[in-house]
């Protein structure tokens, strides 16, 4: 019984010791709560330990004459058990506080990982990471949709084989990352994906030792930005060339024209002849620089009319003497309904521009018959109109008569049109910009109609 008391002792020493530590409050109502019930029981069982009736009965001399004994029993254990009960709360405590640190510690890991998820699958790019063996270990929804696989289908696929089986000598980028290169990126057009262009950027990621383990890769469409510096170098070219041809031209274009009037002696009828189909065809070159000119100056942001009040019959009247020579070559019947004068607020240079372009397209279709021009108000609008009874257009060329380059093919075959196409798509971007809108009619074999409607004090003096 001595070894059993002093063994308590020493467990009471543990329970005095745990009262030192800081437990939460939960713990430590529950270490007494076990503590009170363990001390009745054990109270319980010592009493019944010293009276002769109870089964539980120890006789003398540890039994019930001895007093002190009994009573530094009961002490004793309520001590030991008191420091049992502590000792399991306390550690339950720990683990419990274990437990829900870890807990956390998951749900802010997964907090993390879907708003990485969030951010990748959201990215403008689409983005892959590869390991050591070339397979994909983690695509996002953009790459799902690149490969028109889907994302799921994408991992553990090589990534040679996802990008259309290229070779890492065709395409060093998807390689190099493994031997430690930290940023590279290469635009490669991709047969695979309809022939668009791709910017790959890879990265790799280290690990403890410096030795790249992991891929990432991020592929971005730039077609559709290629296909801009494309046309903004096209643009600039055409702009370079046309002033660079200009002058000669018109230096040219002044020797023909002095031939055709004499200047420099008179000429025979075939050399007169000879001399006039250089001229107009200088005329006509001279015409197509001032298109591409103004193709891309009308369709600058920067571009301005330049309104002004202008009497619009009085611009149609020398349009209409520029052409008047090749009216009569062509022997065409030339009706004119106009009134004398009408005023209205425009770009006098533009407009004139499109009703030039539209008489000499009549002209040009024309072989016979009659052009005739109207120009008339109604409601505070001009509409003008030119109808002409020439080749006329079929109807599978009408949707595309105003778009840029565009040139009918039955014209061509009849080998009458010499234009490159911007005339008419000059012509619309001018009255859309004077807040108005233009149309034809026609059939083949039988002529057209085209016609402009401006509202007469829609634009502002100096308003775009």
């Amino acid at each position: 019984m001595y070894s059993s008391a002093m063994l308590d002792i020493c467990l009471s020493i543990v329970a005095i010791s745990f009262l030192l530590v800081d437990i939460p409050p939960f713990y430590k109502k529950s270490v007494y709560v076990y503590t009170v019930i363990l001390l009745l029981i054990n109270s319980v069982q010592g009493v019944l330990e010293f009276m002769p009736s109870s089964p539980l009965y120890i006789p003398p001399p540890f039994g019930a004459t001895n007093i002190p004994s009994m009573l530094l029993n009961i002490i004793v254990n309520f001590l030991a058990l008191f420091a049992v009960a502590y000792s399991i709360g306390y550690f339950l405590g720990r683990l419990n506080d274990q437990v829900l640190a870890t807990k956390k510690s998951n749900e802010e890991l997964s907090e993390e990982k879907s708003k990485v998820d969030a951010i990748i699958d959201n990215a403008g790019e689409a983005i892959l990471v590869v390991d050591r063996n070339d397979n994909i270990i983690i695509a996002n929804n953009i790459a799902g949709k690149l490969f028109k696989k889907g994302t799921d289908k994408i991992i553990r696929q090589s990534i040679f084989k996802i990008m259309g089986g290229l070779s890492w000598d065709r395409l060093p980028i998807l390689y190099n990352w493994k031997k430690g290169k930290k940023s590279e990126t290469q635009e490669k057009v991709l047969k695979s994906f309809e022939e668009k262009t791709f910017s790959i950027m890879t990265s790799p990621v280290f690990d403890d030792r410096k030795k790249p383990i992991y891929g990432i890769f991020l592929l971005r469409d730039i077609t559709a930005q290629k296909e801009v510096e494309y046309a903004e170098a096209k643009e600039q070219f055409l702009l370079l060339a046309s002033h660079e041809l200009r002058t000669p031209l018109t230096k040219i274009r002044w020797s023909l024209e002095n031939l055709v009037k004499g200047v420099f002696g008179k000429l025979d009828s075939k050399q007169g002849e000879v001399i006039n189909i250089a001229f107009q065809g200088s005329n006509r070159l001279s015409d197509m620089l001032n298109q591409i000119m103004d193709t891309l100056s009308i369709t600058n942001k920067e571009f301005f009319l330049g309104i002004e009040k202008f009497d619009i019959v009085k611009v149609l009247n020398e349009c209409l003497d520029f052409y008047k020579r090749e009216v009569e070559d062509k022997k065409l019947n030339l009706i004119i309904n106009t009134p004398e004068q009408l005023f209205i607020n425009g770009s006098s240079k533009y407009l004139g521009f499109v009703i030039k372009n539209l008489i000499s397209n009549a002209i040009r279709f024309t072989e016979k018959g009659n052009i005739t021009v109207n120009l008339r108000t109604k409601d505070k609008k001009i509409i003008f109109e030119i109808i002409d009874t020439g080749v006329g257009i079929a109807d599978s060329y009408q949707p595309h008569i105003f778009e840029k380059f565009f040139q009918v093919g039955d014209v061509l075959k009849r080998q009458i049109s010499e234009g490159i196409g911007l005339g008419l798509y000059l012509s619309k971007i001018i009255v859309e910009k004077h807040k108005g809108r233009i149309w034809f009619k026609s059939k083949a074999n039988k002529g057209s109609t085209f016609s402009f409607e401006l509202s007469i004090n829609l634009i502002k003096q100096n308003e775009n």
